[in-house]
This record gives C-alpha cells, structure tokens and sequence, in this order.
C-alpha cells in the first residue's frame, strides 16, 4: 500500500516529504551537504548520500538530524536503497552498486552497473532496480546481481531517481522536472506531478522499507491494542457435594451397653436441648464412620420425642437384686417380714413417717404374740 512521497532536490539542496502521491509539501529540511544525490527510507528513519562529502547518512526519523554516517566506498556516491537489513549504494567513480553488511563501510557484495551513468538505486524486495540518465533506461536486475531480467524506457529523456511503493515503480525525470507512477513495473503512467524544485534526484515511498513487513510511517498513526481477554474458570473441586449419609461426631454417640437393666419405675435424665450436630462442609462429602454408628440396646425404651444424650460411662444402672435376702438378721431395721413392705413404701416420699406407724403398730402386735404364747 502507497504512503508517502519523500523527494531529493539537488536545486534547493532539500529533503521533502508529500502527502501522499502528490505535490503537497507536508514537510522538509536541508541536505547534510551541499549536492544531495540518493534517498530512501529504511522503515524509521531517512537515508541519504551526498557527492561533495562523499558519505551516506543515517537521520533520525524525517528529520536533518544525523544519528550516523560512512564514507562512500569510492569517490561519489548518488543512488542509495535498502533491502530491509542492509544499505545498497552506487558509486560514479568505480560504476559499481554495492551491497553493505548492515548500515556500514563493510562491503559484502558489489557488481558492475549496466552503464556509466546509474543514478537511481532501490530494492522491490528481491531485486535492485537501477535507473540511467545516459540510456534513459530504468532496469530490472535479477536478486543482487548485473543480470537484468527486464526494463524499460524512462517517460521522459533524463531518468533520475527510482523508487518503489510496495508494488509500483515510482521515477524523477530531470527534463521534464517531474515525479512519476508507473503501473507496477512497467512503462505506463497511472499518474504525475512536478517536482518541488527544477532537479529531482532521488524518489522513495514511506511506506516501503525493502521488505513486505511493517513499517513505520512518517505520518503519525495509532494502532489498536487489544489485550488478550480472560475468561474465567471455575474449578470442579469447588462445587459442593453433599453424600446422603450423616456424619455424627463420635463424642455425641450415645452407647448403651446390652447388659445394662433399666427398671420401668427409673428413667435416664436426658436434656432436650442436646441433639446431635451435622455439619457439612461445601468442598468435603460428609462420611460416616462404621465404628462410630450408635448402637442401642433393645432393653432400652426411649421415648421418640427426646433425643437421649449420654456417655458410655454414664449408663444408669438398677440391680434388682439390691434387696437383702430372707436370712439376714435384723440390726435395728425393720424385721425381714417388713421387708416387701419397706421395699415398696421406700419408692414414696414419706416413707420414714409410714415406716415408723407401720414398725409401731407391728410392735405391740408381737409383743402381745409374745404375752400369749409365753402362758
């Protein structure tokens, strides 16, 4: 795609930059010396060579300032290109067009021009193309090398400079003082304008910089960022299951001992207000225990309003064999016939006060059995 004209007047010994394919002069500044001949750019910054100082520079961005520079490996440089890594340049003196290793005097390659005369040098991203005033040919080499593939006649008698946009050819004719475009590499001209001065000598486009890549343009632009979205994810281990079985703690586990006998008239003391706790946590299924199932004996009768709370060692016990047995001998207590009495009226509040009567009343009764029996 087509930028930005930059133009090399050797006249006015300036540097332009048009806005698009046209005569409008967007920006400029002078040569670093007094007979600038190439130009090109390198996808940043402007290239240029010069004649009088025999050196080709380096500038910051569009600008005059120069961030670097190297003599001309002869006498008078005047194309200048680049092939996206390193500088291409032809020589009046030797008639030669070199290829250097990066931006530098260090020549890694070079070659013959087609005539004596080159003045245009550029890359189209696998080929030099060259332009020659004397022949008024611009030329279409094969890679970097002095076979020429194709070329054409210049539009007008004094080929300049020579330039490409990415997919045209763009020239500078010094008779008829203008810029050209042609259709692709070819002869045909899809448009034109005058140059700025009456000597243009070097043409380039800010859009190519030797390579299909991209590159930065003269003119400001923005491009979008788009930071990479995150999507969220949630994690299974977080989803919380719930196992039908309860897990009781096993120090609320009321255990009751097969052995033990409860009397119907004895009831266990069990607190209402203690029932067993489930607690179910979101990220754990809740198990249960074999060894800490509740067992309870069958002997046991609990009523199914109250839940019974009570440890292992808690278990009340009744013996029913708690009562003395017949033989015993009487030590101040009731007489072992007032035994089952005692045993059944000691159940009662008030048993003393009964017992008393009943142990009174026995008395006179067996003393006058005494009385009697003695006569």
């Amino acid at each position: 795609m087509a930028g930005n004209v930059l133009s090399l007047e050797t006249g006015s010994t300036k540097i332009y930059l048009h806005s698009g394919f046209s005569s409008t002069i967007s920006n400029s500044f002078s040569s670093p010396s007094s007979t600038p001949r190439g130009v090109d750019w390198d996808g940043t910054n402007v290239l240029s060579s010069d004649g009088t100082s025999d050196k080709i520079y380096l500038h910051s961005g569009f600008s005059s300032t120069i961030s670097n520079s190297f003599s001309s490996p002869s006498d008078i440089p005047r194309g200048v290109g680049w092939n996206g890594t390193n500088v291409l340049s032809y020589d009046d003196t030797s008639t030669k067009i070199y290829l250097h290793s990066g931006f530098s005097s260090t020549i890694s390659n070079s070659f013959s021009s087609p005539d004596a005369d080159n003045v245009g040098l550029s890359w189209d991203g696998t080929n030099v193309l060259s332009s020659d005033p004397t022949t008024d040919t611009i030329y279409l080499h094969s890679g970097f090398s002095s076979t020429i593939s194709n070329s054409f006649s210049s539009p007008s008698n004094i080929s300049f400079g020579v330039g490409w946009d990415g997919t045209n050819v763009l020239s500078s004719d010094g008779t008829s003082t203008k810029i050209y475009l042609h259709s692709g590499f070819s002869s045909t001209i899809s448009n034109s304008f005058s140059s700025p001065s009456n000597s243009p000598y070097g043409v380039a486009d800010d859009s190519w910089s030797g390579t299909a890549g991209p590159v930065s343009s003269t003119s400001p632009s923005v491009s979008p960022s788009i930071s990479p979205s995150v999507s969220p994810s949630v994690s299974p281990s977080i989803s919380p299951s719930v196992s039908p079985s309860v897990s009781v703690s096993p120090s609320i586990s009321p255990s009751v001992s097969p052995s033990v006998s409860v009397s119907p008239s004895v009831s266990p003391s069990v607190s209402p207000s203690v029932s067993p706790s489930i607690s179910v946590s979101p990220s754990k299924s809740p198990s249960v225990s074999p060894s800490i199932s509740p067992s309870v004996s069958p002997s046991v009768s609990v009523s199914p309003s109250v839940s019974p709370s009570a440890s292992p060692s808690a278990s009340p016990s009744v013996s029913p064999s708690a009562s003395p047995s017949p033989s015993e001998e009487h030590k101040g207590g009731p007489r072992p016939i007032l035994k089952p009495v005692y045993a059944i009226l000691k159940s009662f509040n008030g048993y003393q006060w009964v017992e008393a009567r009943i142990k009174n009343k026995m008395h006179i009764y067996l003393n006058g059995w005494k009385d009697i029996k003695s006569k």
